[in-house]
């Protein structure tokens, strides 16, 4: 079956085709160009070389979302069923930029100028750690298996292997050696990595261990509510626990990130993973009432914390007030079954409570929950008493009787990769 070599412009594809096929398992007399490919019409032992920012234009159109099965030549290629494998090659972009100027034609072989303003300005300009992530996503629900290559002029081959968590690190000009298999799995099954799965080098992760309600993994989560552009953004979570959010914002271009986390074993856990992710995380063992911010962020996330606050009023205000463009909180409705078991509260009844500003008190003998919202309680609270916010947004929760709300400082709108459902989940439609 086929290979697609892919990553952008001046990254080393047709190099590392001519040059190292070979190395790679690669046929250098069989390489095709993306454009000749679209048609599917390509031998079945090809290599498919295609640039990954070929729908710049149409990504602009699109207000700025890439979408890279609306780009034809994409489309063709993966739609052909022919290719069955993927390299994916990640250069420094300050490199990229360099190679970008110093290039005259398309290719070697060809006669085209090459338009190096056009692409300096697309390479200076674009969040390419957030378009690799936009990548990887698509081709794991393509079934399509994939390598990443580091691509430097820096390390003596020109090329190394190099692997989907480590990209954001790539990008920057910091190549890390691959961990060993035994390595990432005595870290991947360390007792103090649990309650969020974690995406490790190689492919692997941790394990939510015990915690039943979490079983897909509460990147699920995350991924929902994440904005779509995180370039050079900041990050604060709170309640990091083992810091998949801000693992996941850090591969979609994110440059701050602060993390929260009450549970001593949690926030070890997280140094553990930032350390062999490579990760410019940061973690505090603090309360969030109790850590000294200083300074704003971007984005703020209380994702599944607000239930165990007893003062919950006091961190919304303060969340609210350090957050620069959008506070997301994720928490569990009137419908919550534990509420409604030790309140005795029939199902039907916490379905018509959600539709109005109500909390309920969810003090439960064994747990650390305290209070469990109504939407509009919530809305109430951020909107009109704390203020400071224009909008907001309701989100789908991958969690079953929970929510996730997005709150919007003036001048930022609600964008991201999720889309607002026409009812909160627990509430008539």
């Amino acid at each position: 079956m086929a290979t697609l070599v892919i990553g952008p412009t001046c990254a080393g594809k047709s190099t590392l085709v001519r040059n190292h096929g070979r190395t790679y398992g690669l046929d250098p007399d069989s390489l095709v160009l993306g454009m000749a490919a679209a048609a599917g019409t390509f031998p079945a032992t090809a290599v498919v070389h295609y640039n990954m920012l070929h729908g710049v234009d149409r990504a602009v159109r699109d207000g700025g979302r890439w979408d890279f099965e609306a780009e034809p030549v994409f489309r063709g290629i993966v739609r052909s069923g022919r290719v069955d494998r993927c390299l994916v090659l990640v250069a420094p972009r300050g490199e990229l930029l360099d190679r970008a100027r110093q290039r005259a034609h398309v290719e070697l072989d060809s006669p085209s100028s090459y338009p190096t303003d056009y692409w300096l300005n697309a390479l200076s300009t674009l969040n390419l750690p957030g378009l690799y992530e936009i990548l990887f996503t698509l081709l794991d629900r393509l079934g399509i298996p994939y390598e990443v290559v580091y691509s430097s002029a820096y390390i003596p081959s020109g090329f190394a292997p190099s692997d989907r968590v480590f990209v954001h690190a790539n990008l920057r000009g910091h190549y890390i050696d691959l961990p060993a298999r035994d390595e990432v799995t005595r870290v991947a099954n360390d007792g103090r990595c649990h309650y969020q799965s974690v995406l490790l080098p190689l492919g692997l992760t941790t394990t939510p261990k015990g915690y039943d309600h979490v079983a897909g993994g509460r990147h699920r989560s995350f991924e929902r509510a994440l904005p779509s552009d995180l370039a050079d953004a900041s990050i604060l979570d709170i309640g990091s626990a083992l810091g998949d959010l801000l693992f996941n914002a850090e591969r979609r271009g994110a440059s701050r990130l602060v993390g929260i986390e009450l549970n001593e074993d949690r926030y070890e856990g997280a140094v553990m993973l930032a350390g062999l992710l490579a990760s410019r995380a940061e973690f505090h063992n603090v309360g969030f009432l109790d850590y000294n911010a200083s300074l704003h962020f971007d984005h703020v996330f209380l994702m599944n914390v607000l239930h165990h606050v007893a003062d919950f009023e006091t961190v919304l205000r303060r969340a609210a007030d350090i957050c620069l463009r959008s506070l997301t909180l994720e928490f569990p409705t009137l419908t919550d079954p534990r509420f409604r078991a030790a309140r005795g509260v029939p199902a039907i009844v916490a379905r018509v409570l959600n539709r109005f500003p109500v909390i309920g008190v969810s003090r439960i003998a064994g747990t650390d929950q305290t209070y469990v919202y109504a939407p509009p309680a919530i809305r109430g609270l951020v909107m009109d008493q704390i203020g400071g916010f224009s909008s907001w947004t309701v989100l789908e929760s991958p969690i079953q009787n929970r929510v996730i709300m997005q709150f919007w400082k003036p001048g930022h709108g609600a964008v991201t990769d999720a889309v607002a459902p026409t009812s909160v989940p627990g509430t008539a439609g």
